[in-house]
């Protein structure tokens, strides 16, 4: 069976920016925020973007947008 995620998470001040409707194993979202929320850490790959990972899960490694 094809693995995909479900939807990225919903979290505090935060935008996607890619094709969101893509949640195949792969697919790929910037991660940003929306002000007056400041990005902080780095995905597992050191970026800002998150993947949808052969579990089905997407990986943010520890992004996330505080303010």
């Amino acid at each position: 069976p094809l693995v995909e995620c479900g939807a990225p998470p919903a979290l505090a001040g935060v935008v996607y920016d890619g094709d969101v409707a893509n949640r195949k194993v792969g697919a790929q979202l910037t991660f940003a925020c929306r002000p007056p929320y400041q990005l902080v850490g780095r995905s597992t790959f050191e970026d800002r973007s998150i993947r949808c990972t052969m579990d089905g899960s997407w990986d943010l490694g520890d992004l996330r947008c505080e303010g």
